[in-house]
């Protein structure tokens, strides 16, 4: 696990000004991924439902918000998509062991976007300093011209 949290160290504190939005969203998506992996987990231990643990996921859901998921999708035919019978035979082949990690994994692309976060504002601050005068001389340029 050390491996993985320098690694989306490094993905978030060596990306440009601009890309830092895109990859702290990046980010939450993947985290968002494992909490629907985790889903599909309890649905096919159920076998009748999807419950979703907000206790270790880190996601809160108030009341009125509903998860809901499809298992499988039907093509037109009528068949299974390949793409989703993948997923669900992958979570259906996580061990104890396995979850664990999916679970602590979730913990830490939780606790890094959150903490990323805190610089949304000033990265888009920082942006908008260094923007401002570029967009001056574009707009004196472009008077100049006409």
């Amino acid at each position: 696990m050390p491996e993985f949290i320098t690694t989306l160290k490094q993905f978030l504190e060596q990306a440009s000004l601009g890309d830092f939005h895109v990859r702290l969203h990046m980010l939450l998506a993947f985290h968002c991924n494992l909490v629907a992996m985790e889903t599909r987990c309890a649905a096919v231990d159920t076998g009748d439902g999807v419950s979703v643990n907000t206790q270790d996921s880190g996601v809160s859901l108030t009341s009125g918000q509903e998860v809901a998921m499809e298992t499988e999708e039907k093509n037109d035919n009528g068949d299974t998509s390949n793409g989703q019978k993948q997923t669900s035979e992958l979570v259906a082949g996580l061990d104890a062991g396995g979850r664990s990690r999916l679970r602590e994994m979730m913990r830490v692309l939780w606790n890094m976007h959150q903490f990323y976060a805190r610089f949304s504002h000033t990265v888009t601050t920082e942006l908008k300093r260094l923007r401002d005068p570029i967009e001056k001389e574009l707009k004196v340029r472009l008077v100049t011209l006409y």
